[in-house]
């Protein structure tokens, strides 16, 4: 059980940036707490979702879904309705 959180939210793709905040992030007192928004605009989405998997695999974080997920995520299952986004 941890006493204090550690939140990170809208990322937006830049995994430069949220590997320099995470240093700041004590894994053993804070419960890291990812809010979403970790893709689109910057150019390595993939690497923030692949570092949050590894967060959420390893060290308990909690992922909570950004509206930009669920942007990405309708473009996925309908990719006709979404092609101009």
């Amino acid at each position: 059980m941890y006493n204090e959180v550690f939140v990170v939210s809208d990322i937006h793709g830049e995994y430069k940036k949220i590997k320099e905040i995470l240093k700041y992030w004590d894994s053993n007192r804070q419960q890291l707490i990812l809010l979403g928004d970790l893709c689109d605009r910057g150019l390595q989405s993939y690497e923030c979702f692949y570092l949050a998997k590894y967060l959420c695999d390893n060290y308990g974080a909690i992922l909570i879904k950004g509206n930009h997920e669920d942007l990405f995520l309708n473009f996925l299952n309908k990719t006709e309705d979404f092609k101009e986004n």
